[in-house]
């Protein structure tokens, strides 16, 4: 890997620990605030939110040439197809986090590395690289040492948190896919627009909850939610799916803190033990993407 590409792998890793924070960060504010808000109005106000931080950032970016950018793509069905799945990931870990602990909801959504693999396999053709199983597998136990089993883990709303895993394995896919096509301003628009109508059919109904909001915290968790999906699709451009998935069990790392300093939730020596495994894991993951060939040649900048 030259010096170049190197930096660029980094660069990637940080965005995606940034985007780990990010979303950990979102949803410790709605597991706080937002428990009685109907699931299809935040995903729709979110949605708005980011949309209108994304156009100002195209057109100065791009300019008069910005409104030609926005309709020249030739992938308007992948960029479709990527938001089902990322608004599935809102929609089945929002309700989840309405009837779970935080912690739980956000444990069992992590699970969502270990469909990566065979995702990129059936998508994208990518073949499975063997150094990174047992590194994976080290991640994984640590999800399973800080497991703090409750009566409500294994209800019907934590195969919700773990259908959000799925989601976000399938969209971290797309996003790859999309990526060497489209640059990552213009697959965000796509997704906000998109995920805005299709939130807008949904949330109708719910109109009337609008004056009973605070408007401060849905701002909040708009942007943060703009951020985190701006950090993703960057790591993702600039590094892998498999490296994305495994930086994102840090995801882990921060909802125990939260969970700990904002929820009162304790921290045992299991769970210590688990937070251990799980940074080793997505340490080990990234020595054997760097030792390996890492081809940037389909990267695309911000445009």
């Amino acid at each position: 890997m030259c010096v170049k590409h190197k930096k660029l792998f980094y660069l990637g890793v940080s965005f995606a620990v940034f985007s780990a924070f990010f979303y950990a960060s979102q949803t410790a504010i709605i597991k706080l605030t937002m428990v009685s808000m109907p699931v299809p109005l935040l995903m729709f106000l979110q949605s708005v939110i980011s949309l209108l931080l994304i156009i100002p950032i195209l057109i100065k970016k791009e300019g008069a040439n910005s409104i030609n950018l926005l309709s020249s793509s030739k992938i308007k069905s992948e960029h479709l197809l990527r938001t089902v799945f990322s608004l599935g990931i809102s929609f089945f870990l929002f309700t989840a986090l309405k009837h779970m602990s935080y912690f739980n909801s956000l444990l069992l959504y992590n699970a969502f590395p270990l469909f990566i693999p065979l995702i990129g396999l059936i998508i994208l053709g990518v073949k499975l690289n063997h150094k990174f199983w047992p590194f994976l597998f080290v991640g994984f136990l640590g999800v399973v040492f800080t497991l703090n089993v409750d009566k409500n883990i294994f209800s019907l709303y934590s195969f919700y948190a773990l259908l959000s895993g799925l989601s976000a394995a399938l969209s971290i896919v797309m996003i790859k896919k999309i990526s060497k096509k489209d640059g990552s301003l213009i697959s965000l628009y796509y997704y906000f627009t998109y995920s805005t109508i299709i939130c807008l059919m949904f949330s109708i109904p719910y109109f009337r909850d609008l004056a009973h909001l605070n408007w401060l915290v849905i701002v909040v968790i708009g942007a943060l939610f703009f951020l985190l999906q701006y950090f993703l699709v960057l790591a993702t451009v600039y590094t892998t799916p498999t490296i994305v998935s495994s930086l994102y069990y840090l995801n882990i790392v921060f909802s125990l803190i939260f969970s700990h300093y904002i929820f009162n939730e304790m921290m045992t020596k299991v769970i210590l033990v688990g937070m251990l495994c799980i940074v080793v894991g997505s340490a080990g993951v990234i020595f054997c993407q760097r030792s390996t060939s890492f081809r940037t040649e389909h990267v695309k900048r911000i445009n």
